[in-house]
């Protein structure tokens, strides 16, 4: 037993179509391939107009990303100054503390720690002056001594007392020091 069904006779087509019909389907693939040209045009016009959209919304995203990334930079600046400005403020009333103020020196070194730990969190380096000799890339001298009291005096041109702090950030000098230099005698050997 064959397992295939045998197909029914197709219809039979003319061949040769009249001219009149060739006029007509041609006139219909004209008037189709005039829609498609057409539409194509405005789908082109349409990207072009939509990239072009897009264009301008990444460029006004870049220019608002960097004012963003210029806001947070300048308020990052403004609040690490005012940290700066505490801890000198908190300096100066530790060592006002033996004229006649009763403050709590405790409470300043550890309001002074935590001020020094959230600029180190923010990528602030406290420069370590005192007792070295004098640098002027780290340090600004306002003013020397000559008075020295106690056993050992430090070497010449040596940074003895820190007027305010200097700091440093991504290995760069965001603000000097400003210290006291002793002008003794005895000269520095390292």
């Amino acid at each position: 037993m064959w397992p295939f069904k045998k197909l029914p006779k197709e219809p039979d087509v003319d061949p040769s179509p009249s001219p009149e019909q060739l006029l007509e389907a041609i006139a219909a693939v004209s008037d189709q391939l005039g829609k498609f040209i057409r539409w194509s045009y405005r789908i082109q016009k349409s990207q072009a107009d939509t990239l072009a959209k897009l264009e301008t919304l990444v460029s006004d995203a870049s220019a608002m990303r960097g004012q963003a990334q210029t806001a947070v930079e300048a308020s990052l600046g403004y609040t690490v100054r005012g940290m700066m400005e505490w801890l000198d403020d908190l300096d100066t009333l530790s060592d006002s503390q033996g004229q006649g103020l009763v403050i709590d020196s405790a409470l300043l070194k550890r309001w002074s720690r935590q001020l020094l730990d959230r600029l180190e969190d923010l990528g602030y380096q406290e420069l370590a002056v005192e007792g070295k000799p004098f640098d002027s890339r780290f340090c600004e001298a306002l003013g020397t001594t000559a008075v020295w009291e106690g056993e050992n005096p430090p070497q010449s041109y040596a940074v003895v007392s820190v007027l305010r702090r200097g700091f440093r950030h991504k290995d760069g000098l965001f603000r000097k020091a400003q210290v006291v230099v002793y002008n003794g005698t005895q000269e520095f050997s390292p």
